[in-house]
């Protein structure tokens, strides 16, 4: 079912959420401003409660205290931000509405029915990895093996890559072909492109693997971050996060050629998009 009363009672601040991300993702000198935007319009909205905004008032506090602070204490509250920011991204944390705008909806007959919510809490992972990392954004130049340098082998990769992973959903019985577009198939690219892609590889590539290639190898930063992200897709079992995991060694290594988080967050989009558009969404209903 598409909820038409919830989206267009919430289109205003839908759409101001969706333009400040965008914004941030862009011009990330300008996060405050658009992270400001969004609380307030979230709370006159009722989006976002009091309650939530004092959480999110202390999680950036404590941002900025460990930007002035050093050694063991500065990991401390770097610690205490990044669990936060998991506890929004598996909403747990109190005082947000994220409210269905799509509610059991069949893509197709063969289509597992999909829910889709419009989240106000994880979208503050963004604004808060930005207020713990200000250069978050910055261009990435790793040093990378010389085969990874080679355009042939980065051409193979990228064409590769996406084979294993359709192949493999396949292989697993995770999806089939099912050639259509749902009527709700905006909505899901934005929500989608801006909520979705834009949080997981600010998180998953612009933090994880950035972090991580400060002290080890590509390709190995590169493996630990893929795994990382395909163990947290958990929950729809061993043969998803397998899958999950081979999503995130190509957005990781889209990320690690290219320097550029938001050609990531593009590879990203372009899979979920195939996946809806080509294959059974989210997973083929075994239960017909």
């Amino acid at each position: 079912m598409f909820l038409i009363e919830q989206l267009t009672n919430l289109a205003v601040p839908y759409s101001v959420l969706l333009i400040a991300m965008a914004i941030t993702v862009f011009k990330p000198k300008y996060w405050f401003f658009a992270m400001l935007t969004t609380l307030i319009l979230g709370y006159l909205y009722q989006t976002i409660q009091l309650i939530g905004m004092v959480y999110l008032g202390v999680a950036f506090a404590v941002c900025f205290w460990q930007q002035k602070s050093s050694g063991v204490l500065q990991h401390v509250l770097r610690f205490i931000v990044i669990v936060f920011c998991i506890a929004l991204a598996i909403h747990q944390i109190p005082g947000f509405n994220n409210l269905p705008v799509i509610d059991n909806s069949q893509k197709g007959p063969l289509s597992m029915p999909f829910t889709l919510y419009l989240n106000w809490d994880k979208p503050f992972i963004l604004f808060l990895l930005l207020a713990l990392f200000p250069t978050l954004f910055e261009r990435l130049n790793p040093q990378l093996p010389a085969w990874l340098k080679q355009k042939t082998a980065q051409s193979l990769l990228f064409l590769f890559i996406p084979v294993v992973i359709f192949g493999l959903a396949m292989a697993a019985n995770l999806i089939t072909w099912e050639l259509r577009l749902p009527n709700w198939w905006w909505l899901f690219a934005l929500n989608n492109l801006i909520l979705t892609c834009v949080v997981e590889e600010i998180f998953f590539r612009g933090f994880i693997l950035k972090s991580l290639t400060e002290k080890a190898p590509a390709v190995l930063a590169l493996l630990i971050s893929s795994i990382l992200f395909g163990a947290a897709h958990f929950a729809g079992g061993s043969d998803y996060m397998l899958v999950a995991t081979c999503a995130g060694a190509l957005y990781g290594l889209v990320y690690l050629i290219s320097g550029q988080l938001r050609y990531a967050i593009f590879a990203h989009f372009s899979i979920n998009f195939i996946h809806l558009a080509f294959f059974t969404y989210p997973m083929l209903n075994h239960t017909l």
